[in-house]
């Protein structure tokens, strides 16, 4: 959903883009619930509609007082569509004001009415305020006629001013509800994208992990072929050749783990066992060897699969800015942890080198132990470069 559309679903579901959305678990009580526009401009019609009646009605009696008295409140309900203190307001003192004239039965209905309009727009402060007045309009009334108003009519007033009340709270509680809904729906929509662009960032880290290795191994023997005499130029094109096909293979690995249809069966992520292997294809070259030092120890298939997607990072970036001479490698499982280490020399500070330093393995490396619990450091120490990695067992 496009943000234009966010604010559209916002302002029908809120009638007014200033106001606050009531968060999740909240009554709304706390706040005004303003009207949707199609309900302020049905209120603005009735309005205008009444004070024009009361207006064809006063014409025929020479525009009484009590006339001015009931254009005024009739005109005083349009302000629920914008101002509902303003308008209990209004209402509150036209009801002071109808007792001098004796037309205070009637302006009690309308005064009931409003109840309806407060509960359903107003805040809770204005309710108790404008119920408390109510009570007490009643109250003068029957002191004022006394016992000339039945006891059935107090009732009934009482009765039609619960009723009104009830049905205001009914409206905005449909009214909260759907300001609920609208906000979640938001939020759904948030999390959505978030998920989608997580993913997204997942697939690309895979990417740089898997493929970075075989395109680094096709660039270098593709820039030695014109060098190369006719054996070396076949070793190269084979190493070409097979660098792609791992390439291909890791591909497909990341689409079936994204596709619910799997590519192919039963391909799985290189554990660390292969990636050594990769690793002595990819170090051991004219002037450079890998030495593995001991036995690699048994571990459980995610430590297995985390330390040799490292491994691959470790590994390419010794070739990639590694010097001519020994790489070693070890692998230690002990005190409830398994350590993978691997030192390789480094051309001396200024001296060129093929690639330039990007900065992406040591972080990726990173990320695949913290997921784990565990980290990996980084040092140089007289031209050595070491990697270390820890991962918890």
């Amino acid at each position: 959903m496009s943000d234009p559309a966010r604010r559209r679903l916002l302002g029908l579901l809120r009638g007014d883009a200033s106001e606050r959305v009531p968060a999740t678990g909240d009554t709304g009580f706390a706040d005004f619930i303003p009207l949707v526009p199609a309900a302020r401009v049905v209120l603005l019609v009735a309005a205008v509609v009444g004070c024009i009646a009361t207006l064809v009605s006063a014409a025929s009696s020479g525009f009484p007082p009590t006339a001015a008295l009931q254009f005024g409140v009739t005109a005083a309900f349009a302000l629920f569509a914008v101002n509902p203190i303003a308008a209990a307001a209004a209402i509150a003192a036209a009801m002071c004001l109808s007792f001098p004239l004796d037309i205070e039965r009637p302006m009690l209905l309308a005064v009931i009415v409003a109840v309806g309009f407060v509960s359903r727009i107003g805040s809770r402060t204005l309710l108790l305020a404008y119920g408390g007045f109510v009570v007490v309009a009643i109250a003068g009334i029957v002191w004022m006629d006394g016992s000339s108003i039945p006891a059935m009519s107090v009732l009934l007033y009482v009765v039609f001013a619960v009723i009104a009340g009830s049905l205001g709270l009914l409206m905005r509680a449909g009214a909260t509800r759907e300001q609920r809904l609208a906000v979640q729906l938001i939020a759904e929509e948030r999390r959505s994208t978030d998920i989608v662009r997580d993913e997204r960032a997942r697939i690309a880290a895979d990417l740089h992990d898997v493929i970075a290795r075989d395109l680094v191994v096709i660039v270098m023997h593709a820039r030695a072929l014109d060098q190369l005499d006719r054996p070396a130029l076949t070793q190269a094109q084979a190493e070409i050749l097979s660098a792609a096909k791992s390439a291909l293979s890791d591909i497909r690995v990341i689409v079936a783990a994204v596709d619910p249809v799997p590519l192919t069966s039963g391909v799985e992520a290189p554990a660390l066992a292969e990636e050594i292997a990769q690793a002595h294809h990819l170090l051991d070259a004219p002037g450079r060897t890998l030495r593995v030092g001991g036995a690699i120890p048994e571990l459980p298939k995610h430590i297995d699969g985390a330390l040799g997607r490292i491994l691959r990072e470790a590994a390419l970036n010794a070739s990639k800015h590694g010097a001519p001479g020994e790489t070693t490698l070890e692998v230690q499982s002990r005190d409830g942890e398994v350590r993978l280490e691997l030192r390789n020399p480094i051309h001396p500070e200024g001296t060129d080198v093929p690639f330039a330093l990007g900065g992406h393995g040591i972080t990726r490396m990173r990320e695949h132990a913290q997921m784990l619990g565990g980290d990996v450091e980084t040092s140089c120490d007289h031209d050595v470069w070491t990697t270390s990695a820890r991962l918890p067992l």
